[in-house]
């Protein structure tokens, strides 16, 4: 990294998470009186149930990983098989936006709430788990 990029950075380990805390920075400022809700998911994988299952239309983040190993690209992966991903389905994302619209909506104040989006805490999947599933489904 450039001297000048890391001096910008701060605190924020790249420039992905540089813009996504500029951008929550500019809604807190900017918002008014206006009710917002800001989701953050996880690593967002295929979809669960809907549309249907497994579907997914890009190769970034998990798509590619994904992608890879299941065409047999790719054979081999260092990893501890019982990490913890922390992925979610990209149709479990889209219905707590919904959700989170509608108690946004209803709150009696404007407020500014930040949501995370995530099954981790609930639901953790292991790499373990994630690589036999996509034996099985490839």
């Amino acid at each position: 990294m450039v001297e000048q990029e890391l001096v910008i950075l701060g605190n924020h380990k790249n420039t992905y998470t540089f813009s996504k805390s500029l951008a929550e920075k500019v809604l807190k400022k900017l918002r008014g009186n206006l009710r917002v809700t800001i989701v953050r998911p996880a690593m967002i994988i295929a979809n669960y149930e809907d549309p249907f299952e497994g579907w997914i239309d890009t190769l970034a983040a998990s798509g590619g990983l994904i992608t890879a190993i299941s065409l047999g690209v790719l054979h081999f992966y260092k990893s501890n098989i019982n990490s913890i991903l922390d992925f979610i389905p990209c149709d479990f994302v889209s219905n707590q936006i919904l959700v989170q619209t509608a108690f946004t909506g209803m709150e009696p104040s404007s407020n500014l709430n930040v949501v995370h989006s995530s099954t981790t805490n609930r639901n953790p999947m292991t790499l373990g788990f994630a690589r036999n599933a996509i034996v099985i489904y490839s």
